[in-house]
């Protein structure tokens, strides 16, 4: 009778302007208002609110209802606003214009507590962790356990999501078992503090939906839903050292795929960190060696929950181009492993890298030659013999002479000849880089307009007419 008498208060102030309703004046925490403002004029403008007494607005509609009375047919236009409050507040009044005349609503209270937890002999909602204190980024197991009576016939049972802002959260699983008259349902979750204090893990809220014992929902099969509460519970949470963001126990390690590099090539680097803890929160690695062009990979990061903890892998990879001899540095890796703070690093890495010195190479391949020359003279007792080293010389000596140093020269005379074939500025400045004293002004612009998103415009016929000069 009173839900009658409710809605026949509202509609009878239809009559005189502008009507406000409410979903609710007592809430719980976490519990959603509805806020309504509803005019019988169809020429209203409604404000513009995006904050209710310091709630922000989640989201806004516009709804327009047709009515008829004695014949009569009017409109009645309302917009509608939900909110989330965390605390007591009050709903001040606003203007609205309605057919160009302003209209005030009235302020409302709203109150809005803790829930208590739900008692009840036939169903129960337990919250416990595995410990009361820990540290930020620290894994801590909850449990939510909720237990019915199985001769209950609650038709839907809801788990509402956890409310967690100040933690990470992830499932682990979930059981179930029946234990005499009841049945046991635990969820466990694996969480970890993004702050440090005192923080609240807020109730857990399961919704147990049934279907209304009377005449009119036999028809409509209409649901109706109860909330059951848990406990809260209250986690000590304490800081990590300055400067520390990991928890738990990690292992580093860096591995090349070769230790001399060749003219050319590029060099490998795969970087490794592996245990226990925050792995996620692992932040990329950068490099710096001089004399190097270094290209880095995201890094890939896997994880899985073990015996209530996360444990994964991170990988990063690089890859390096030279000309020069140069070392890979120690990389290191700081965290906390809930006594002090550890640190681990990784050995140095010597890398030779391969410089050829074409007129070396010539000079070399001449004497070569004339040693050859010379074995003709030597062996003058077995012409056969003689004959055979002579052309076997002469041919070897004739290759080494005009082929094989045209051959390392072609490969890179190539380069001014194929200048325009380069299809991206990477694989340009991979070939000028083994050359940086001759082209150091282009490699500075390409190394800029890959890195730095610059758009310095790179004049390949100069880069031609260098290499040309040079003889690469």
């Amino acid at each position: 009778m009173k839900k009658i008498f409710g809605s026949l208060f509202v509609f009878g102030c239809f009559l005189f302007g502008v009507q406000t309703q409410i979903s609710s004046n007592n809430l719980n925490i976490g519990e959603t208002l509805i806020f309504t403002i509803t005019s019988n004029n169809e020429d209203t403008k409604f404000p513009d609110i995006t904050d209710i007494g310091g709630n922000p607005v989640l989201s806004n509609r516009t709804s327009k209802q047709i009515s008829s009375i004695n014949g009569k047919y009017s409109m009645n236009v309302s917009q509608v606003y939900v909110i989330e409050p965390k605390e007591s507040f009050e709903i001040p009044s606003y203007t609205v214009e309605v057919d160009g005349k302003k209209e005030f609503t009235k302020k409302i209270n709203i109150n809005v507590s803790k829930p208590s937890k739900s008692v009840s002999d036939e169903y129960s909602l337990e919250m416990s962790i595995d410990k009361n204190s820990s540290f930020v980024n620290e894994s801590v197991v909850l449990n939510i356990e909720f237990k019915i009576n199985k001769y209950i016939k609650i038709p839907k049972i809801q788990l509402e999501k956890l409310n967690l802002g100040d933690f990470w959260v992830e499932v682990i699983g979930e059981t179930r078992e029946e234990e005499g008259d009841f049945l046991i349902t635990n969820v466990k979750y694996l969480i970890s503090a993004k702050r440090a204090g005192s923080l609240e893990i807020p109730s857990a809220v399961i919704k147990l939906g049934s279907i209304e014992d009377d005449f009119f929902s036999m028809f409509s099969n209409q649901i109706k839903w109860k909330k059951l509460y848990s406990n809260s519970l209250l986690l000590d949470v304490k800081p990590l050292p300055q400067g520390i963001y990991l928890f738990g126990d990690f292992d580093i390690k860096a591995s090349v795929d070769k230790n001399i590099l060749e003219e050319n090539e590029a060099l490998n680097l795969t970087l490794k960190v592996s245990g226990r803890g925050n792995v996620n929160d692992i932040q990329d690695f950068g490099l710096d060696i001089n004399n190097t062009i270094i290209y880095t990979d995201k890094a890939i990061k896997n994880s899985k929950i073990q015996n209530g903890e996360y444990e994964g892998a991170f990988v990063q990879k690089f890859a390096i181009l030279a000309n020069e001899n140069f070392e890979i540095p120690g990389i290191e890796i700081k965290y906390f492993d809930g006594e002090k703070i550890v640190t681990k690093k990784t050995k140095p890495i010597k890398i030779s890298a391969k410089k050829i010195d074409y007129n070396k190479t010539v000079t070399e391949t001449k004497n070569n030659t004339k040693l050859y020359q010379k074995t003709e003279i030597v062996y003058k007792t077995n012409y056969f013999y003689i004959a055979f080293s002579f052309i076997l010389g002469f041919l070897i000596s004739g290759i080494s002479f005009v082929l094989y140093p045209r051959m390392k020269l072609n490969k890179d005379e190539k380069l001014y000849k194929k200048i325009n074939s380069f299809t991206n500025n990477k694989d340009l400045l991979k070939q000028l880089f083994l050359y940086p004293k001759i082209f150091e002004e282009e490699i500075s612009k390409l190394e800029s307009n890959i890195y730095s998103n610059t758009k310095y415009k790179i004049d390949t016929k100069k880069i031609r007419d260098l290499a040309k000069r040079h003889g690469i």
